[in-house]
């Protein structure tokens, strides 16, 4: 399989899936590909970035500058005060924020974290569970 590249990776039938490079393992030697992605995918007006392992939230800013209906980031490398704080300056208006590869902190106490995330986004924070379903656009997770 070839590694992706920055830009487009995907594009049919209305369904598209952008790629870019995040420092997760740092940036490559000269003349080596990048290992690490995060990606946003569109589709009928609506937008998911999805972050995977980045070294900084700012990581994903080329995805979420356009705007997006829902921000899905890892808490396995950050604070969830760190990633909410992110998602409250970058996030437009009624965009959500779903907190995933949880750290430590989330495994340890989920309701005490979960707390914290909704003092900085309200409503819009919630942590993902194994087999959730999301409809976007609709409101509802």
């Amino acid at each position: 399989m070839e590694r992706p590249k920055d830009g487009v990776v995907f594009d049919e039938n209305g369904f598209r899936v952008t790629a870019h490079h995040n420092m997760h393992v740092g940036a490559p030697k000269p003349g080596q590909p990048w290992e690490s992605f995060s990606y946003r995918f569109e589709a009928d007006g609506h937008a998911v970035v999805y972050s995977g392992d980045v070294a900084h939230p700012e990581d994903v800013d080329p995805l979420v500058a356009q705007g997006c209906d829902l921000l899905l980031m890892e808490t396995g490398h950050h604070t969830v005060e760190a990633v909410g704080q992110y998602a409250a300056r970058v996030l437009p208006k009624g965009a959500r924020l779903g907190y995933l590869h949880h750290g430590r902190a989330v495994m340890a106490d989920r309701a005490g974290e979960l707390r914290k995330a909704k003092a900085i986004m309200g409503e819009r924070a919630f942590f993902t569970e194994e087999g959730m379903v999301m409809e976007i656009g609709t409101g509802s997770v």
